[in-house]
């Protein structure tokens, strides 16, 4: 299981949720181009070079962006780079059978649905300010 999560997000006047999923090798905090542009979120110039296992992705711009728990009163600011689409390939996993675990039964789960991709992958630079 992917430790992914469905969190609220504020940018400016804009709000809704959000699916990220908490990737502590990650150098980078990366939010996918189709939901900054679907949310017309507020963005800023900037010229990073990302360095991965797939390759090299070139970031021109940033998104400020405040992520809230939808349990607690848990918020955090955090910048990401936007990147395309392709660059976030994570999907959740089509496996149903955890769902259905014994383990798992009394935990709620963030993602119940089935192959939705993530729209942000929340790098080391937060990983360890999470609770």
């Amino acid at each position: 299981m992917l430790p992914t999560a469905v969190v609220q997000f504020t940018n400016g006047n804009v709000y809704g949720l959000l699916r990220i999923m908490f990737d502590c090798c990650a150098q980078t905090t990366a939010i996918v181009d189709s939901f900054v542009r679907k949310h017309k979120l507020k963005t800023c110039r900037s010229t990073t070079l990302i360095d991965g296992v797939g390759g090299q992705i070139y970031s021109a711009a940033k998104c400020g962006i405040t992520l809230k728990s939808r349990h607690t009163s848990f918020e955090i600011d955090i910048e990401a780079d936007v990147v395309p689409q392709a660059a976030i390939k994570y999907l959740v996993p089509p496996n149903e059978s955890y769902l259905n675990s014994s383990e798992l039964s009394n935990l709620s789960l963030a993602e119940k649905s089935l192959n939705r991709s993530i729209d942000l992958i929340l790098g080391n630079e937060y990983y360890n300010l999470m609770e």
